[in-house]
């Protein structure tokens, strides 16, 4: 693969995750409001505190599961850049305070050497 096709696919497989993290963010933000808005419509609207418990308890839950959907985003997210690493592409840009290098990646991937050209019947492969 040339660096060209290897910088357009890096480009883009980083866009993508982003993009991702942006959604799961922008669910957390939004999860927020709702937390917020349930009991003070109960409220407003005059019902008995016991109004909307089942709600609040999913709401609750669902703050969980998108605590562990960010935090598998962004182990993803290490694990690309150790991927990009690996295969010589590394792009550096906003954001790039993502803390030491090697947290979150998976451990396969930290110990992993980096590549070497070999020959194949007389060819670099």
């Amino acid at each position: 693969m040339d660096d060209v096709t290897r910088t357009r696919l890096g480009r883009e497989g980083t866009r993508l995750i982003r993009d991702i993290e942006d959604a799961v963010d922008n669910a957390i933000a939004l999860h927020g409001q709702l937390v917020a808005f349930l009991p003070q419509a109960r409220k407003d609207a005059g019902l008995s505190a016991v109004f909307g418990q089942g709600m609040f308890d999913q709401a609750s839950e669902l703050l969980s599961d998108l605590t562990q959907a960010r935090r598998r985003v962004v182990s993803t997210h290490r694990s690309a850049e150790a991927m990009a690493r690996y295969v010589g592409y590394v792009q550096m840009g906003p954001g790039d305070d993502k803390g030491p290098p090697n947290a979150d990646i998976a451990p396969e991937m930290v110990a992993m050497p980096p590549l070497r050209v070999v020959k194949a019947q007389g060819k670099a492969a």
